[in-house]
């Protein structure tokens, strides 16, 4: 296999993957600093019941989310499904142990004491063990579990990362110094800290957080001495690190390592890392990290080679089906794409490839398959009603048909299961702001913005909004889309062209002082006639947004495929960082 892409696209992909992966970091953080207690099967569907229960809680706030977390349940409940939160709860284990839950506020949420009187009510009713034991790793002896600090660094070291991925890099740069100069870090978070900085581009600060953390370390697995050499700057070869590793059983845990060497510059040595690794059958997680390497240099056919046998092995495994999508449709294979996604993506709300199985259906090119697929989703929306899979994917196609009233009649009644998922929020903020809601438009796109699992959209959404009242704040969210778009191996081109020549003709619009709304090929209010391009008449014009609702839900494919795949990958790297 060839050698791996360097540059500015590779880091800025390395950091989406951070970014929307902060729930699998609470999941898998949840076991290593709280007790040796997790969720176990079937909890759900009796824990959202008892939350809905037979009307609002208190007489007056209703269900807005629910996810578990771990050894946890995080709640909020509002006045409306889609309004302001007036209550962050969690459902722990009880102190005293035994049966049910402990319902608490969360610190620097949303309070409400009544209604948290009314919550620990509600589930007290919850007469039934949902407690499975598990062991610490420290019992393991995996050495050690992940400490609050090494917590907390890592999300500043996320936020930090989200702001450089849009192009704010001084913003980025103080909150990782404001970190690195508190002084409380643990070795643990020092390593996230240099790595971070290292990929921001500067080694030199990035070397002296390491070094400082390889005084540190003491008697720690060999996966952490190696990443803490190759941050420090040290010439560490690949075949030094492999038999480190091997000698403590732990080449399996090749993925952070290989992510060192790549943060540093040194994408062959991980590369050869991440290969004698993936050779070793046991060693999944590396496979997968490598596959995720070869979508990443655009090596798309490289990658369905490798990951054929894994999937052969682990056919329901949504991590490996993920990543073949996405090398699919980069290949131009969507129907093949929405084969693979299927089986995982319709088996779970939970699942985060359900936006990009509807990216797969609607690339493929061939109008009346994509007639037939949306014929037979809402014929099982009217069939069984109470499939919120179904009932989301038809709601998002019924929104780029223009159909936004039936549509939000769809969507609204899903947030309390796709909250998390910020696709949601968008397609319902662009319902609002094309029924002359702009203000619940506007305020819906940000709520997407805040959750942990960030999407490119957003900015693209929020410009499209700001357009008609703040031309400056738009162009600076069309930057930020731009940014997040820029290197990306499996970015969609036409997409990414057309946003390019928005920003052109919105930057001389305000340079000249122009009337607002300022004319370019934008998509909302849908079918305004300010959005058009305006080229000579004897130019031919790039297809309307407006006139094409099928293309625009075909450019999001990848995109999306993208997002989930980066999810997956923070989940096997948390795991990975329990452990190293």
């Amino acid at each position: 296999m060839g050698g791996r892409r360097t540059g500015l696209g590779r880091e800025r992909a390395v950091a989406a993957a951070w970014l929307c992966c902060v729930l699998a970091t609470a999941t898998a953080a949840a076991a290593e600093t709280g007790p040796s207690w997790v969720l176990g099967p079937g909890v759900e569907g009796p824990v959202r019941a008892a939350l809905e229960g037979e009307g609002p809680l208190d007489g007056r706030l209703v269900l807005q989310e629910a996810r578990i977390e771990g050894d946890r349940v995080r709640v909020r409940y509002g006045g409306s499904v889609d309004g302001p939160a007036a209550l962050d709860a969690e459902l722990v284990r009880p102190a005293e142990g035994g049966r049910g839950f402990a319902a608490r506020a969360v610190p620097g949420g949303a309070q409400d004491a009544e209604a948290l009187k009314a919550l620990q009510a509600r589930v007290a009713a919850l007469d039934f063990d949902p407690w499975t034991a598990v062991a610490r790793p420290e019992d393991a002896g995996g050495g050690g579990g992940i400490d609050e600090a090494t917590l907390a660094a890592r999300r500043e070291v996320t936020e930090a990362l989200r702001a450089w991925h849009v192009g704010d890099e001084e913003r980025a740069r103080q909150r990782l110094r404001a970190l690195g100069e508190g002084g409380g870090a643990v070795a643990g978070a020092r390593l996230e800290v240099a790595e971070a900085w290292w990929r921001m581009g500067d080694g030199a600060r990035g070397r002296a957080v390491a070094e400082q953390a390889s005084r540190e370390l003491g008697d720690q697995p060999a996966a952490w001495r190696a990443r803490a050499q190759i941050l420090s700057g040290e010439d560490l070869g690949w075949e030094a690190a492999r038999d480190s590793l091997r000698a403590e059983d732990a080449l399996c845990e090749a993925g952070p390592v290989a992510e060192a060497y790549a943060a540093t510059g040194a994408t062959a040595r991980g590369r050869a890392l991440l290969e004698a690794a993936a050779a070793e059958p046991r060693c999944e997680g590396a496979l997968i990290t490598l596959i995720d390497w070869l979508i990443d240099a655009s090596e798309f056919e490289e990658a369905l080679r490798v990951s054929g046998p894994l999937l052969e092995r682990e056919p329901q495994s949504a991590e490996v089906r993920a990543r073949r999508a996405r090398a699919l449709m980069a290949l131009g294979r969507p129907k093949e794409a929405a084969e693979t996604l299927e089986p995982v993506a319709w088996a779970s709300p939970d699942s985060g490839l359900i936006s990009s199985l509807l990216g797969a259906y609607n690339r493929v090119p061939d109008p009346a398959w994509q007639a037939a697929k949306r014929d037979e989703l809402l014929a099982r929306v009217a069939a069984s009603p109470d499939d919120p899979i179904a009932a989301f994917l038809a709601g998002v196609l019924l929104h780029y048909e223009g159909q936004f009233e039936r549509s939000d009649a769809l969507l609204r009644p899903l947030v309390p299961i796709f909250g998390k998922q910020p696709r949601l929020f968008i397609y319902m903020g662009m319902n609002a702001f094309n029924l002359g809601r702009r203000d619940e438009a506007l305020a819906l796109i940000e709520r997407a913005m805040a959750l942990e699992a960030p999407d490119p959209d957003v900015y693209y959404c929020r410009a499209e909004i700001y357009r008609w009242s703040d031309p400056e704040l738009a162009l600076a969210d069309l930057d930020r889309y731009l940014a997040e778009e820029r290197g990306s191996a499996t970015q969609n081109e036409l997409k990414t062209r057309r946003v390019v020549r928005m920003r052109e003709l919105l930057a001389a619009c305000i340079e000249r002082g122009d009337p607002i709304p300022c004319v370019g090929p934008w998509e909302h209010p849908r079918g305004n006639p300010a959005n058009r391009d305006p080229l000579p008449a004897d130019a031919p014009a790039p297809p309307s947004p407006a006139d094409t609702p099928w293309m625009l839900l075909a450019g999001l494919a990848l995109a999306l495929a993208a997002v989930a795949v980066a999810a997956l990958a923070w989940s096997r790297r948390g795991r990975a960082a329990r452990n190293p």
